[in-house]
């Protein structure tokens, strides 16, 4: 039987980056399995004219237009209050038959609207990340401590009150297990996952460029390597290490070339490429996700050098559907596994993180085996129509459960 879903998508939406890519990505799927999916969300972001869902927008707010990840005030005491006022309209309008709120923002909105406004829906909890490590990454005006201790509640006392959570990763349930949150049988473990098109057009730029003669041995042959890294320009990324480590790579290769495929300023790091005098072999492009294949398939080598994310960073999808090989910090390195369909190396040492590249770079026959095993796995485990055949499990198991209170 086709479910009335209300989703809650405290964040941009659309938007190309990796909260809002699950988000839409699940709620297609979801769609084109016959449910209907209504996502309640901020006012900003991209068109959502073409998406075969509704999606309902709060009212515009003139002043604000950060589309970053991370905390703020005006997040706390003015968009989340009016998602929360927003989804009890919709739903007064609409006979849902279960909330799926994501990220903490949106399980607190669904929470508040059970608990404070009577709207007695099931809730599923889709937790992208443990909020006590995510909030480390953010220069919030409090210490560290105090960080990890307000994360730590928000993920133990409000993930708890959900019906049911899903958890990206195997370790964001084992956390949640360990601190008692909720019943192993209650949390679903359901990754990420990439679309057909993705791949097809990654798949279709590989071909173009190996016609075109642009492959990896042209670049090899005139020692000028390309690595690239997309994502946005939050603190957690761990831009830093990264240039500190192509700067490391410079050293072998001179005319290497890092290019960092963005939809945000990194003007906050002008200064640490003057400081490396590296700024002339680094470039910054503005590009959007439908660009983003044909550009990925242009690196010797892809770039995670994020050393914190207990979920699985989009990033490394699409970098595995590119056919590319990758080097990640383990502590984001979720889908990769060392010298099997990757290279991980130690959080924050610049140093591996360089030889990593190198080794890439000077052992093409270990590049193209890590890159192929990787691309096998991706199209075995992580499809888009699979989370939501996957999702719905935890739909049917959850309205079961509830209805038996």
């Amino acid at each position: 039987m086709p479910l009335r879903i209300l989703m809650l998508a405290a964040c941009p939406f659309p938007w190309p980056r990796g909260t809002p890519i699950r988000i839409q990505r699940l709620a297609e799927a979801l769609t084109q399995k016959g449910h209907k999916v209504d996502v309640v969300t901020y006012h900003l972001g991209q068109s959502a004219d073409s998406l075969p869902f509704q999606v309902h927008r709060i009212a515009k707010v003139a002043y604000y237009r950060r589309v970053s990840a991370g905390p703020s005030l005006t997040k706390l005491f003015l968009l989340n209050p009016m998602l929360l006022r927003l989804s009890l309209k919709v739903a007064k309008n609409a006979d849902y038959n279960i909330i799926h709120a994501h990220h903490i923002e949106g399980v607190m909105t669904a929470l508040a609207a059970r608990t404070f406004f009577g709207l007695k829906l099931p809730i599923v909890y889709d937790a992208h990340t443990l909020v006590g490590s995510e909030l480390q990454d953010y220069a919030l005006l409090i210490g560290s401590g105090f960080k990890r201790l307000l994360g730590n509640f928000m993920d133990h006392y409000l993930a708890r009150r959900a019906d049911s959570i899903i958890a990206v990763t195997d370790s964001i349930k084992t956390a949640f297990v360990a601190n008692a949150t909720q019943s192993a049988e209650r949390i679903y473990v359901i990754s990420n996952g990439i679309e057909d098109d993705f791949i097809r057009r990654a798949d279709q730029a590989r071909h173009k460029l190996a016609q075109t003669a642009i492959e990896e041995e042209v670049r090899k042959k005139r020692d000028a390597p390309v690595f690239i890294f997309a994502g946005n320009a939050a603190a957690y990324q761990g831009i830093e290490l990264m240039l500190k480590a192509f700067t490391l790579v410079l050293q072998r290769f001179p005319a290497a070339r890092l290019r960092i495929l963005s939809n945000e300023s990194f003007a906050k790091y002008q200064t640490l490429l003057d400081k490396l005098g590296i700024a002339d072999k680094v470039s910054i492009s503005n590009v959007t996700l439908d660009e983003l294949p044909a550009l990925l398939v242009q690196a010797d080598v892809l770039l995670n050098p994020r050393s914190r994310c207990a979920g699985i960073p989009q990033k490394l999808l699409n970098y595995i559907a590119a056919g590319r090989p990758t080097v990640s910090f383990a502590g984001s390195s979720k889908i990769i596994t060392d010298r099997v369909d990757g290279l991980v190396v130690e959080n924050d040492d610049v140093h591996a993180f360089a030889d990593a590249m190198l080794e890439l770079v000077e052992n093409h026959d270990l590049a193209r085996s890590l890159s192929d095993a990787a691309l096998n796995q991706l199209l075995v485990r992580h499809h888009w129509h699979s989370v939501a055949k996957q999702t719905e499990v935890v739909y049917r198991d959850t309205l079961a459960r509830y209805a038996e209170k």
